[in-house]
């Protein structure tokens, strides 16, 4: 079982960088919109920030905008409890 856990985001963005401080130590990957355009294209990111939640690879959860770090936790444990190998 593998999570992986992908925030959508821009530097000039000034909720992606409060989302950053609140998932600060939390595993997960940034990708800058504006950078990796196609990225953002294929998941249909049309807002920021907007983190994906994705199970052996499949979309499992959207989370746009800003959350806190304890939301963040239970959107993980409710995955891995929800979609168990």
């Amino acid at each position: 079982m593998e999570l992986r856990v992908v925030k959508f985001g821009s530097s000039w963005c000034k909720p992606c960088g409060v989302l950053d401080k609140n998932l600060e130590g939390k595993n997960y990957e940034k990708i800058d919109v504006e950078k990796e355009q196609e990225e953002a294209i294929k998941y249909g990111v049309k807002n920021i920030p907007v983190v994906l939640f994705f199970k052996d690879d499949i979309l499992v959860e959207r989370k746009v905008g800003v959350f806190t770090s304890d939301e963040f936790d239970n959107i993980v444990k409710n995955i891995l409890d929800n979609y168990a190998s």
